[in-house]
This record gives structure tokens, sequence and C-alpha cells, in this order.
């Protein structure tokens, strides 16, 4: 935390924060299907100004879209959240501030910039979680980034279950 951190990860066209290397695991592989041009980081990493300046300078400043993900609110990461507001404010990009746990998270929600249906909309696809919600998740950051309307809704997935392994096809079955 006493020393700044360079993460040098060049520009993209959408930029998601989150301090779940489980995202970034599960959105590396849904991007390798999609081909999005989307630069994953955990935010953890970016606890000191300097790192968040730099980040900004480096990675945020062509973004279309930011997306961060955050355990704690606002609180949890001051500075990150103030820099991405005026990153968005200054260049035009599209911010979404999610909160990193399923209760909605209203003064995240008054920060972002898109309408809160678009913040709930994208909050279910990671609440949900699994590979076909992430790939969901990235073709509507391509939405909002491009100004369509194709991603498919977000798929619930059951809170509990148990494995079947007599099925050919292992799977979960809800209770």
């Amino acid at each position: 935390d006493d020393q700044a951190v360079d993460l040098a990860q060049s520009a993209g066209r959408i930029v998601y924060l989150t301090m779940a290397d489980s995202e970034i695991a599960g959105l590396a592989l849904a991007r390798r299907k999609t081909g999005s041009d989307l630069r994953l980081a955990n935010a953890l990493a970016l606890k000191h100004p300097y790192s968040v300046d730099l980040y900004v300078e480096r990675t945020l400043a062509k973004a279309k879209v930011i997306v961060a993900r955050l355990l704690g609110g606002r609180s949890y990461w001051p500075y990150g959240v103030d820099r991405l507001v005026e990153t968005a404010r200054a260049t035009g990009a599209t911010l979404v501030l999610l909160p990193g746990y399923e209760k909605p998270d209203a003064e995240l929600a008054q920060l972002s910039t898109v309408p809160p249906e678009a913040q709930v909309q994208l909050h279910d696809y990671f609440t949900h979680g699994g590979p076909a919600n992430y790939e969901a998740a990235l073709a509507f950051l391509e939405d909002l980034a491009s100004g369509t309307s194709t991603a498919p809704a977000p798929i619930p997935v059951a809170r509990a279950g148990h494995y079947i392994h007599a099925h050919a096809r292992p799977g979960v079955e809800g209770r």
C-alpha cells in the first residue's frame, strides 16, 4: 500500500475493475469467445493514489465504458471512485459503479451514468455468475459502448442444489 504500482495496461474500449479475482477469470474466459476490447484489473492493486492516477492516464483515458464492482462501496476506495467519476465526466465515457454484493448501493447508483435499469441488469449478470452470464455481460458492455441493444437477459442460477453423478451430463438440480 505504501508504494505505487503501474499495471502497465494499455488503453481499452471497455475497462472492468473488481475486487474479485474469480470475476476477472470468468470475464477473461468470456473475452476469448467474444473478442471484446476489454481490460481487466483488480482494484486492490490500485490502492495508492499515484497508482490510480497512472491507471486513469494510461488505461481509462480512451475507454468508452468503465465499470467498477466494489466490495464495501465508495468508502472502501474513495479516491479511485472520485477519479473514475472525474474521468467519465471529462471523456464522456459511460460509468457503471456496482456493489460487490447483492444489495443495491444508492451512492454508487447515483454516481453512475447509466439508467437504473441498465445498472440492475449488469449487476444481475455478476450476481448470478457463470460462463453464460459473463458472456452476456460482455455483450451488454459492448451494447453500452456502441449504443446497441443485443445482449441477452441475465440467466438466473440456482442458489443451491446438488451434484447428480449418475447423469451423462453432470449438472445441478435446484431445490
